[in-house]
């Protein structure tokens, strides 16, 4: 019996053997798809993902067909990581080769394997079918390849998009815009009292698809603020309406009356004396090839009226008053600053005039005294024996005996000796005769003082 039952067993189990060889491999199974946007119109350029399903998958390869006169290949993008990918495309078709180069990440479920570009032609009218369809996919599980099932992307080319950027209305709170609104007015105006910082804008677009921005309506300055309003059409194109909002100066207010000058600059050469404030008169020498002046002026007063620059002024030789008005805040007190500008006039060299001899070497005078400086007269050369023998012509009057000649002045009394040597001594007569006297009295004075010592000896 346990025989039997051995052999039983046995032939069970060389049967299930057989039958289980006999049955066929599991088959592979894999699909592919192709997806993208749901619209598309004309010009657009559309990306496309190539996805691939299955168990296991190791290797896959095939192609997209499409249709040249609405397409153009544009392109493609991630591919799986870890796979070797080959795509090229053109001429209506795009053919692909991938597959896991290490045989460690296989495509499980469902996996895009690449994206595809595609440009729409711009004459494509709407209504156009956009097609892309797989074609002869297989797919390898490393020890079957198997055709893929394909489902591929299919599309109408839509409307172009509006490009209607206009406005349907607009108004602002708290204030009325002028002139009235009109679509096709895109420069507004309006005014608010002092106590408005801020007003809401109310817009709506003349197209469903268009939207619109609002900025510079918060914060509003003292003066004019410019709020804008820009409409954004459905296809991109943008149009700006600009209303010119005016809030009102504090009743209480006193605007400020400094005109005066921050900076005050030239665009060729150095103001002279520097820049101040209080300074209004200024030089300005340039060379006869500045020609042309320019000066910009800043008002110390931010809201001062300020001073307008001058672009530009033509110079001409010699001296040009160059004047600068600066108003300040309230509009009536001015400061006036003036640049008194010298431009020289052409270098032509140096003149004749500056290289005469009279200007470089002194007159001949100046170096070389007269010679009746250097020379005595004759009369103090000759010796003194000369003039004991007077000469005849002082016996006989004449007009040149009046009139003694320079010579006969220059000499002393002792040389002047002979017949008149007594009268033409430079003493007077009578002085020699007194002194004569005097002496004879003081000998005689001495002798008796003399003997009469003696006597009383």
């Amino acid at each position: 019996m346990r025989r039997f039952i051995g052999i039983l067993c046995a032939l069970v189990l060389t049967l299930s053997a057989a039958l289980m060889a006999a049955a066929p491999v599991g088959a592979v199974s894999a699909s592919i798809s192709v997806s993208g946007p749901s619209t598309v119109r004309a010009g657009n350029t559309i990306t496309l993902a190539v996805n691939m399903s299955g168990s296991g998958l190791y290797a896959v390869q095939g192609a997209l067909s499409y249709d040249t006169g609405v397409l153009t290949y544009a392109g493609y993008s991630g591919t799986p990581s870890g796979w070797s990918f080959t795509v090229s495309g053109g001429g209506g078709t795009v053919s692909f080769l991938g597959y896991d180069d290490n045989q460690t990440k296989p495509i499980k479920g469902g996996t895009t394997i690449f994206y595809v570009a595609f440009t729409v032609s711009g004459s494509a009218p709407a209504g156009t079918a956009v097609r892309v369809t797989p074609s002869g996919v297989t797919a390898s599980d490393g020890t079957a390849d198997a055709s893929a099932s394909s489902s591929g992307y299919s599309v109408t080319v839509a409307a172009p998009l509006s490009s209607n950027c206009d406005l349907a209305s607009l108004s602002l709170s708290g204030a009325s815009i002028s002139p009235a609104f009109s679509a096709g007015t895109t420069w507004y105006a309006a005014t608010v009292p002092f106590s408005t910082d801020s007003v809401s804008v109310s817009a709506s677009t003349a197209d469903g698809g268009a939207s619109y921005t609002v900025s510079g309506n918060n914060w509003l300055a003292v003066g004019t603020n410019y709020v804008y309003v820009t409409v954004t059409a459905a296809n991109g194109a943008q149009k700006t309406y600009t209303v010119a909002v005016t809030r009102q100066q504090d009743p209480y207010y006193v605007p400020s009356d400094d005109a005066a000058l921050a900076e005050l600059s030239v665009s060729v050469g150095m103001l002279s004396p520097a820049f101040d404030p209080e300074i209004t008169e200024y030089a300005l020498y340039l060379p006869f090839e500045a020609d042309v002046l320019s000066v910009s002026a800043k008002a110390r007063d931010a809201l001062a009226e300020g001073a307008e620059d001058i672009d530009g002024l033509e110079l001409e030789v010699g001296e040009t008053r160059v004047e600068v008005r600066s108003v300040a805040e309230d509009g009536e007190t001015e400061k006036l600053y003036y640049i008194n500008v010298w431009r020289m006039p052409r270098f032509t060299g140096p003149t004749e005039s500056t290289t005469e001899e009279t200007t470089t070497e002194p007159p001949e005078t100046t170096t070389e005294p007269p010679e009746t400086t250097t020379e005595p007269p004759e009369t103090t050369t000759e010796p003194t024996t000369e003039a004991t023998t007077p000469p005849e012509t002082t016996a006989e009057p004449t007009t040149e005996a009046t009139t003694p000649p320079p010579e006969t002045t220059a000499g002393t009394a002792a040389e002047r000796t002979g017949a008149d040597g007594l009268l033409s001594c430079s003493f007077p007569l009578w002085m020699l005769i007194a002194a004569g006297i005097l002496g004879i009295l003081v000998g005689f004075g001495v002798c008796f003082a003399v003997a009469g010592r003696r006597k009383n000896d």
